[in-house]
């Protein structure tokens, strides 16, 4: 992610979920019978009602018991590891464990916990686990928490920061994808709303950690949402003139524990944002000169003008990233080409068509 988010506080009651999950896990993995006692595991575990009425729920669970004890407690230690990533996330060494668990119990948790995201998350609800408005959690009720709870980001990609106008316009996205990592399917932490360009065109089912059928990283390699956002570390350059026009991101602020460069070349890798930014500069060019014209009327004073671009440049807005780092840019560097151009009454019209 780009921007810096704050956690929805419905985050609480999927952490909820993922609690009931490794305690379901947990009881499993104990049982000697291969067949599910619905009565003793509502005794043992607190399991939404909602789930226990489900047959699926129950089918799932009934197969996991015709594995292995061995097996179903390497399952319940997996899940365990992998849920408690984010307090490894300043580790070089530290590695996701579903991927170590026998093919047959992986794929069946595989398509349990993508059930529940698909099935109860998205067109259900987790009945039983009322958020902060009373209403029982979903994916529409985490968008709205997350929309209150990032006011700066509200109705702007965090990724790329085009306008996210409504629901239906935002995707939820897998940062770690839940083919790879189950566990996270629905671990609040891993769940951040991104635009259908981003997550359906650009991410896809990339995963950070992987690249390619070889490649490796660690969690160092990549910025996380709401722990480690790129906005701390990158900036961007520009270079333009009349024929050429390009937007790169570059480490600006580094931290100190030597993984920047890694965690830029993975941000670009799965969203491709310098070349994303560099197709947005000429309209964002002509917007600038339009906003000066509009503010200015007539003025075409050169410290009138060079005041309105270091006023932009200034702005912290989240849909301004762009437009007011670039408005910093030509204040600073190369104000004599623009101030030129903004005097030629034809310029925005040529520009655009370049």
């Amino acid at each position: 992610m780009l921007l810096r988010l704050n956690r929805p506080t419905c985050q609480h009651e999927l952490r909820c979920v993922s609690c009931m999950l490794s305690q379901v896990f947990g009881y499993l993995a104990e049982q000697e019978s291969t067949a599910l006692d619905k009565d003793d595991l509502e005794k043992a575990v607190h399991v939404s009602a909602v789930l226990l009425g489900r047959p699926k729920f129950i089918e799932y669970l009934n197969t996991i018991l015709q594995e292995s004890m061995d097996d179903r407690k390497c399952l319940w230690n997996a899940f365990l590891h992998d849920v408690d990533y984010l307090s490894q996330r300043t580790s070089a060494e530290f590695t996701l464990a579903f991927d170590t668990l026998p093919e047959s119990i992986r794929a069946t948790t595989r398509e349990l916990l993508g059930w529940l995201y698909d099935d109860v998350f998205v067109d259900g609800c987790f009945r039983g686990l009322p958020t902060a408005n009373g209403k029982d959690l979903n994916r529409a009720v985490y968008f709205d928490s997350h929309e209150k709870a990032n006011p700066r980001a509200s109705k702007i990609c965090p990724v790329c920061l085009q306008p996210i106008n409504e629901l239906a316009n935002a995707e939820c996205d897998h940062f770690l994808p839940r083919n790879h990592y189950p566990a996270l399917a629905i671990h609040p932490d891993n769940l951040a709303f991104a635009c259908g360009g981003c997550n359906g065109k650009y991410k896809l089912a990339q995963d950070p950690l992987r690249e390619g059928t070889t490649g490796s990283r660690c969690l160092l390699d990549s910025y996380l949402p709401y722990e480690r956002p790129a906005e701390d570390e990158v900036d961007l350059q520009f270079q333009v003139d009349s024929t050429f026009r390009t937007a790169t991101l570059f480490v600006a602020h580094p931290q100190d524990d030597g993984h920047a460069s890694e965690r830029l070349g993975n941000l670009e890798r799965l969203y491709r944002l310098s070349r994303r930014f560099s197709s947005f500069l000429p309209d964002t060019y002509c917007e600038l000169a339009d906003q000066i014209r509009i503010a200015i009327g007539e003025g075409r004073e050169r410290d009138v003008v060079l005041g309105q671009l270091q006023s932009i440049g200034r702005s912290r807005l989240p849909d301004y990233y762009l437009k007011s780092r670039l408005a910093r840019w030509i204040a600073g560097t190369d104000f004599d080409q623009f101030y030129q151009c903004y005097l030629d009454p034809d310029w925005i019209v040529s520009w655009r068509r370049r």
